[in-house]
């Protein structure tokens, strides 16, 4: 078919706008005005393109999310021309569509304002994605004491998606004489990291890592497609380094109960190798 964008007729095909027409009540092109004008159409129109084919990639079946979600996406969406930040836009809305209401608000709006170089400098940060056993995501700091090569996040605290440019920041963990806990799980949960204190006292693990903001979680969440083994080993191997009283062991995860956090995982002991 072909959708009618200002003064010029753009090729649409059924199966994209049907695709993006699952997550609105009403038809989705009818929300945006003819103020918007035909370049934000087209930027759509390539965002609902790629939105479907990552439905059909990672098997969504998109559910409706909110007119006010939908709204704000739209308008925000819609001024972003470049491929890379497109693609984001459409992870974004594939993962709210797939968990209406798992994607904050704010989100959109610190996706607005992030450039192209932006966004490639954040997702050069996934390497040392990690996850705490709350659930909240961070980025294991490597290069904590080195004041000199911190621009580019900065860059990325100016855009709402880092809490703080500080080197500074820990996760503190009190582990119990003779017991074992969580270090930290791999962002999609494929790899657990245990700590165990073989001591006669309680020890502290100290891990360094950047706090991501809601958006930087959100988009995190939304556009990591991978749990990389050595990305897992890297960072186990730099807390082992680091807190070298304790044992690290890095292990595979055979089944996580969302509910409850339990975790089953292998008896393989990867940092063995």
């Amino acid at each position: 078919m072909k959708a009618k964008v200002g003064p010029i007729e753009a090729e649409i095909k059924e199966e994209d706008y049907a695709a993006i027409q699952k997550v609105s009540k009403v038809g989705i092109f009818q929300m945006i005005s003819d103020q918007f004008g035909y370049w934000r159409q087209l930027n759509l129109i390539r965002i609902a393109k790629k939105f479907k084919e990552k439905c059909e990639k990672r098997d969504i079946n998109p559910r409706q999310v909110s007119p006010k979600f939908l709204a704000q996406f739209i308008e925000a969406a819609s001024f972003d021309d470049e491929e890379d930040i497109q693609e984001v836009w459409a992870d974004i809305l594939a993962k709210e569509s797939q968990e209406p209401g798992s994607v904050s608000l704010r989100t959109i709006s610190s996706l607005k304002a992030l450039s192209k170089d932006e966004a490639n400098t954040f997702h050069s940060l996934y390497s040392n994605a990690l996850q705490f056993n709350g659930g909240n995501l961070a980025i294991y700091n490597d290069r904590r004491g080195d004041k000199n090569s911190i621009s580019d996040v900065i860059k990325l605290v100016d855009c709402g998606l880092l809490v703080s440019e500080s080197t500074d920041i820990v996760m503190d963990m009190t582990i119990p004489s003779k017991s074992k806990s969580v270090a930290f799980l791999s962002p999609m949960k494929k790899y657990v990291a245990i700590i165990q204190n073989e001591e006669e006292q309680e020890q502290k693990c100290t891990i360094p890592v950047f706090s991501l903001t809601q958006a930087g979680q959100d988009i995190l969440r939304a556009t990591f497609t991978e749990d990389k083994e050595a990305n897992n080993l890297s960072i186990a191997e730099k807390i082992k380094e680091t807190n070298k009283i304790l044992t690290v062991k890095l292990f595979k995860i055979q089944n996580y109960d969302e509910k409850t956090g339990q975790i089953n995982y292998s008896d393989k002991n990867i940092l063995e190798k």
